[in-house]
């Protein structure tokens, strides 16, 4: 893993707080620039869960609650965060599909329309054989 600059730190330890939430959409948002930051520095969530959870060299290290709590919520995260991203990239392609299909149909719509006459265009020749047959 790459090591974590100082800023890079400072904005984890505000976000992964927000991974506790209740509401899903701020859950997937912390995860969201959680991988942003350790993109940007060069990592990634299952290096940072397993240097959260590594023993350290200088102490004799148990892995507490909160650290195998805070790691199952990182590993949560990013199965959610993939899971949201795959749903997305499917939900552009429908639209894209969907899209296509309208210009499709438009461009079906218009060639058929333009050879045949329109309402206005009956509406007319009525009136000026009317006229016509009145005069």
């Amino acid at each position: 893993m790459a090591a974590l600059n100082l800023e890079s730190r400072k904005k984890l330890q505000k976000i992964i707080p927000m991974l506790s939430s209740d509401q899903s959409g701020v859950v997937i948002n912390a995860a969201s620039a959680i991988d942003r930051t350790l993109k940007a520095s060069g990592s990634d969530f299952i290096e940072l869960a397993s240097v959260l959870t590594k023993p350290s060299k200088n102490e004799d290290f148990n892995l507490s609650a909160d650290a195998i709590t805070l790691r199952r919520q990182l590993i949560t995260a990013a199965t959610l965060l993939n899971e949201k991203e795959i749903e997305n990239a499917k939900l552009k392609l429908d639209l894209r599909t969907l899209q296509t299909a309208l210009s499709k149909e438009r461009t079906k719509t218009n060639k058929t329309t333009s050879n045949t006459p329109s309402r206005f265009f009956y509406f007319m020749w009525f009136l000026i054989g009317y006229w016509v047959g009145m005069h």
